[in-house]
């Protein structure tokens, strides 16, 4: 009786550290995946910086404005692409912000 609870207790021992294996490597999986995110993360805040996203193009001559590239020759129509692109500029902005958030976050969870 005791050497059936002995064989039964290995057993036990034996799934334990399958399940430790199993859980280790999925943990490292998971710390990966949150690394290549946090990577990704910091390369669109990086992204934000570039003068496309910034507009600092010309805006006298009419780079980086759209107007042309869209053939808007409508003033309300320039109005509405207007505000329609600072919607998305707000959009970015406050991504960014919380993309640097998250970021921190991460970092000090490391």
């Amino acid at each position: 009786m005791i050497e059936k609870q002995k064989e039964i207790f290995k057993e036990a021992i034996k799934n334990c550290e399958i399940i430790f294996e199993t859980q280790h490597s999925l943990l490292k999986s998971v710390k990966k995946q949150r690394d290549e995110l946090l990577e990704a993360c910091k390369k669109v805040l990086i992204g934000f910086d570039r003068d496309a996203v910034q507009n600092n193009g010309e805006w006298q001559t009419g780079l980086f404005c759209g107007l042309e590239d869209r053939n808007i020759t409508n003033i309300y129509d320039a109005c509405l692409h207007g505000y329609e692109k600072a919607l998305d500029r707000v959009m970015e902005w406050s991504l960014g912000e919380h993309l640097e958030q998250a970021i921190a976050n991460a970092e000090s969870e490391l």
